[in-house]
């Protein structure tokens, strides 16, 4: 006895307009209808044995047939939920839709590359970019202290919404679809790509500046970073604040985190943690520059050179 696959895949490469589905006494009626000569679309409706519609019923929207590929797309629940036992659909279109954003973010980034390196970052620029200055210092930050790669190149983001609506063309008619997606997107964002790429660049210069030692906070942020192992749960610190010098136990990962101001004394161990208050104070954190050793079983990893607190 032929399954419900056979029977539907059967009926959509023939000529019959309806399929009949009956399951448990109720009936799903299928029908095509054709929207050029390549692709079909399925609807379908309910209806009870004696072969009256259910009242409120219309037609629901089921999937997409692309004859050339004998293939349905953008499968919605009911067919699906029918015929996954016997096919490997994919419910909805999600597939073509990743692959269609990927396309288009490839084709603008072709197209940036071509002028990105022409862009002059005068006066002008910069004073247009100024209130992204955190967004600057944050990134360069992140690169220097290797919390992420360094990546100066323009990146696309751009994302479809309703991607159905494209679908049909996406099909039938890729590149000439992806091309005015591509065409217009870049248009409508020309200034935005400029601020992007003016963005990078200002990062990569911010980052030089990071190398050369130019900023001795983050460079002693970078070195207690480097100096703790992977492996490590806990560390001796040493601090000395106000001439007073204490040694306690914390969490080593709360030292291997970019550190703009003062450590959070919360992952100090007890009854480290109420020494340190007693001796500076409830809620006072330490900052980088205040650490002058990190030792783990008996090790020292790190240790402050006397000119960083000259």
């Amino acid at each position: 006895m032929p399954n419900i696959y056979d029977e539907f895949s059967k009926w959509l490469k023939g000529d019959e307009q309806r399929f009949c589905d009956e399951v448990m006494g109720d009936i799903e009626v299928y029908i095509k209808i054709r929207y050029n000569d390549e692709i079909d679309l399925i609807y379908s409706f309910h209806r009870t044995v004696d072969g009256e519609i259910v009242a409120g019923e219309d037609l629901k929207y089921q999937a997409l047939y692309y004859r050339p590929e004998d293939k349905l797309y953008d499968v919605q629940y009911k067919l699906h939920y029918r015929l996954r036992d016997f096919a490997e659909l994919e419910r909805g279109c999600e597939t073509e839709r990743v692959e269609f954003e990927k396309y288009v973010r490839e084709r603008v980034e072709q197209i940036v590359s071509q002028y990105s390196d022409s862009i002059v970052v005068d006066d002008e620029a910069r004073k247009r970019v100024e209130r992204y200055e955190r967004d600057i210092d944050e990134a360069a930050r992140k690169i220097y202290l290797n919390e992420t790669d360094a990546e100066f190149s323009y990146k696309c983001e751009y994302s479809v919404e309703q991607f159905e609506k494209y679908l049909i063309k996406y099909i039938s008619e890729r590149e000439k679809i992806i091309r005015s997606v591509v065409e217009e997107y870049h248009e409508k964002r020309k200034d935005e790509i400029r601020d992007d790429i003016i963005h990078n660049i200002l990062t990569k210069e911010r980052l030089e500046l990071y190398k050369q030692g130019k900023d001795k906070q983050i460079e002693i942020v970078k070195k207690i970073i480097d100096s703790i192992p992977q492996d490590c749960r806990t560390v001796n610190v040493t601090t000395v604040i106000d001439g007073k010098e204490l040694t306690f136990k914390t969490e080593a990962s709360e030292l291997r985190r970019d550190c703009k101001s003062t450590y959070s004394t919360w992952y100090i161990k007890t009854p480290d943690r109420e020494d340190y208050e007693r001796l500076y104070g409830r809620c006072s954190g330490y900052k980088p520059e205040d650490i002058t050793k990190i030792t783990f079983s008996r090790k020292t990893l790190y240790e402050r050179e006397e000119k960083q607190n000259a």
